[in-house]
């Protein structure tokens, strides 16, 4: 017998699921859903893997409308009783680094988390991100270390910046081995396509903006609301190229409505650093009516000439939003090909098909294997894994793929 889940292709999913999301109405996916316990398991594991499944729960709660398979009682406290104890983790890093005199500043979703969503288990963490001074990393990794130790997947990685212009560190356990935390020198890194005075800009305005916000009885410093907008923006459309999922577009919401940052400074910072029409793009995504939305549009087409122009299609990005986690490296690599002349394709293959070993340990360390990686056929395991990589992305990876070569168009300037 057929399962009826199948009948419906997994890109139908995606408007509907983006819709509830973002746009909090949840009707039409509870309408494609209805009386279809299995194709809505496979909605709920979308939205598990890009960590929305708390946020989900919540719109459907607040909209009265009932899930055609109900959450589960224990679900919402377990996420409850998760966030609180990462905020127990915040503060005592905070406490750490401030007793040893480094300075460090919480980025993304630590303050998103605590100050911007209504409540902090909305919005999931899968590690605590800190930014340090440079010269401050390897003291700083050192006590982390000492107090919370080395993630045995990481094990193999230099605990020292090799090189100072490096994004982060390799992530280590919280103090209470809660959740992973990285330490960053800088904001984002060369591969971003920024120049190096862009990227030291962005750093300084995190630096210069921080303001403290309250954690039960302690306070963590964070960047202040401008600079927080602008990073979010240069991490999910530059860096990550919308395959961090749909709570990028949720935290630009919950910023704008509870820690409204000021348009024009937003774009002016933006501006600085040259990506004001990946600014625009990530406004397109965000619905109308949210505040401080238009006036942001508006700066925004002041400095573009184009401002709402620049927008993805629904299908477009509810493809980027929600692709597949296990596959994105595959995704970027057949972009990269295609974006590429054949010397530069060869060029690439050659680098992605012999990479480094360590490398290859970080993907074995990765798939989840606890044995040590073999001294030999690591290779060999290696290109298998990226072929059942992509193989597993199917007829998916071609639709995907031309997304997303359509939003480095856009962001680059290279079409209309």
């Amino acid at each position: 017998m057929t399962d009826p889940s199948q009948t419906i292709a997994d890109a139908a999913i995606e408007q509907p699921l983006l819709a509830a999301l973002i746009r909090r109405d949840p009707g039409p996916l509870a309408g494609l859903v209805q009386g279809n316990a299995a194709l809505w398991e496979k909605v709920c594991a979308r939205a598990r893997d890009h960590r929305c499944l708390p946020y989900l729960y919540r719109v459907f709660d607040q909209a009265g409308v009932a899930a055609p398979v109900p959450f589960g009682s224990g679900l919402r406290q377990r996420w409850v009783l998760r966030a609180l104890s990462i905020q127990r983790e915040c503060r005592h890093l905070h406490d750490i680094l401030s007793e040893a005199g480094i300075a460090h500043v919480f980025l993304k979703g630590v303050p998103l988390a605590v100050s911007a969503y209504p409540e902090p288990w909305l919005r999931p963490l899968r590690d605590i991100d800190l930014l340090v001074a440079p010269e401050d990393l390897p003291r700083a990794q050192a006590l982390l270390v000492d107090r919370g130790g080395a993630i045995e997947r990481y094990a193999h990685k230099d605990e020292t910046p090799g090189d100072p212009d490096a994004k982060h560190l390799a992530p280590v356990w919280s103090p209470g081995r809660v959740i992973a935390v990285e330490l960053h020198g800088h904001a984002a890194d060369a591969g971003s396509g920024l120049g190096l005075a862009a990227l030291a800009r962005l750093d300084a305005a995190l630096w210069e903006s921080a303001v403290d916000i309250p954690v039960g009885e302690s306070t963590l410093p964070v960047p202040g609301p401008e600079a927080l907008f602008v990073h979010l923006v240069m991490h999910g459309v530059y860096d990550h190229e919308l395959n961090n999922g749909p709570l990028f577009v949720t935290d630009l919401i919950h910023l704008l409505e509870r820690m409204p940052p000021d348009p024009l400074g937003v774009v002016a910072l933006a501006g600085e650093l040259g990506i004001e029409r990946g600014l625009a793009l990530a406004l397109a995504l965000v619905p109308e009516q949210t505040p401080g939305r238009a006036e942001m549009c508006d700066a925004v087409r002041a400095a573009l000439s184009e401002g709402d122009a620049l927008a993805l299609s629904e299908d477009a990005a509810a493809a980027l939003l929600l692709q597949d986690s296990a596959a994105r490296t595959d995704l970027r690599l057949a972009a990269d090909m295609a974006d590429r002349t054949w010397g530069q394709r060869l060029r690439l293959m050659v680098r992605k098909t012999f990479p480094s070993r360590e490398t290859m340990i970080n993907r074995w360390r990765m798939e989840g294997h606890t044995a040590p990686p073999p001294a030999r056929g690591l290779w060999l395991w290696f290109i298998t894994v990226r072929l059942r990589g992509m193989h597993r992305s199917g007829d998916t990876l071609p639709r995907t793929r031309d997304h997303l070569m359509r939003l480095r168009a856009l962001r680059d300037g290279r079409g209309p």
